[in-house]
């Protein structure tokens, strides 16, 4: 059986979750996210700053793919540390 290894760059993983977070920070700062929307869950697209909100991580991932595929995005819960 052959063996699938997953080639990751981890820089542009970084580069992600620092651009995500720092759209959420900014988010958070302007718009009163966490005041209005905790734990729902956002997901972002990290190159134009366009969110969606859902209930759960899977509503807001199907929406985020219908809204803006092909796109790198951020997921998280509004009001709860991220750990990237």
């Amino acid at each position: 059986m052959a063996e699938f290894k997953s080639k990751i760059d981890r820089q542009a993983l970084r580069e992600i979750a620092d651009k995500g977070q720092a759209i959420y920070d900014r988010l958070v700062k302007e718009k009163g996210l966490e005041e209005k929307y905790f734990g729902l869950y956002i997901v972002i697209n990290v190159d134009t700053g366009e969110y969606v909100l859902g209930k759960t991580i899977l509503e807001a991932s199907d929406l985020a793919k219908e809204k803006f595929p092909q796109s790198r995005r951020f997921h998280a819960q509004v009001g709860v540390p991220t750990y990237a």
